[in-house]
């Protein structure tokens, strides 16, 4: 499988001093991608230093033979996830968000544990151990979803995706249902 793991920070304060971020990129060899159907990039965007320095991360699919986005990795079929974390306090100095996407894992815990090591290690969040944390994992292949133009794919939006938005320690509840909490205490998350 062919993984790809992007992730970012930024912090703010009551009153916006600046904002810190960092981008990582790490793949693994995979087979090729399918010879047809859609094809799934991690796509980043940052606005420059001036205009408060934010990056995004989507995934965007688009169908064969369209020209792959500037600044992309390839997807290969596989679980992907969406992890957003958020730590700290106005009161306590500021609050830092980190986030981090992931593709082409073979199970959902895999794709999460990638997403939570990726945030943790490459951004300014103790991800595993952050006030909130929001996470999103499906399954995604070319047969997904129909690709006749280009377009983002929210995860959550995938057949059979699961979202949980919980504290630390993880926490079943209306917005974390038992399957999702199950795949975020497999990925390490207590």
């Amino acid at each position: 499988m062919k993984k790809h793991t992007f992730a970012f920070s930024f912090t703010t304060a009551c009153l916006v001093i600046g904002s810190a971020f960092s981008t990582v990129v790490s793949a693994q060899s995979a087979p090729a991608q399918a010879k047809s159907g859609a094809k799934l990039y991690i796509v980043e965007q940052c606005q420059p230093f001036a205009k408060g320095a934010r990056c995004t991360l989507t995934l965007e699919q688009y169908p064969e033979g369209a020209a792959a986005p500037a600044k992309a990795q390839s997807c290969a079929p596989g679980w992907v996830a969406h992890f957003n974390a958020r730590q700290g306090t106005v009161e306590s100095g500021g609050i830092v968000w980190g986030a981090s996407v992931t593709c082409g894992y073979p199970s959902a815990e895999e794709a999460l544990k990638a997403a939570v090591a990726e945030c943790s290690q490459k951004t300014f969040v103790r991800c595993a151990e952050a006030n909130e944390v929001v996470a999103k994992v499906a399954k995604w292949s070319p047969e997904s979803i129909p690709a006749t133009a280009v377009q983002t794919v929210a995860v959550d939006k995938l057949p059979g995706a699961l979202t949980c938005t919980t504290s630390i320690p993880v926490k079943e509840s209306a917005d974390c249902p038992a399957q999702a909490a199950a795949y975020l205490r497999a990925a390490g998350l207590q």
